[in-house]
């Protein structure tokens, strides 16, 4: 894998978590044995999730990532997600949940 591939992988989750959450919701979850940290999106409704492994550190993408990260949504909220309001993006999930 190049750099620059490598540097996207990793950083863009980093920033698009930063800038999206509310970092007084933020909850560390385990899932599978893996931390997530999950948080609430900032200025949107309080039904909408953004989670990640909390170690980006040679993240490969991998569709059970996104199962995790939907799970540990689950847990942090309490409710159950939205299966049309799943967006994934590098190794980030954002999605709605419905109690």
């Amino acid at each position: 894998m190049n750099l620059k591939l490598l540097l996207t992988v990793l950083l863009v989750p980093i920033f698009m978590f930063g800038c999206t959450v509310d970092r007084s919701t933020v909850i560390e979850v385990s899932v599978d044995g893996v931390t997530h940290v999950v948080g609430k999106m900032r200025g949107e409704a309080d039904n909408n999730y953004v989670a990640q492994w909390k170690n980006l550190w040679g993240g490969r993408i991998n569709p059970n990532i996104y199962v995790r990260n939907i799970k540990a949504i689950e847990l942090v909220s309490g409710c159950k997600v939205i299966n049309n309001s799943i967006v994934n993006q590098g190794l980030v999930t954002m999605a709605s949940v419905e109690c």
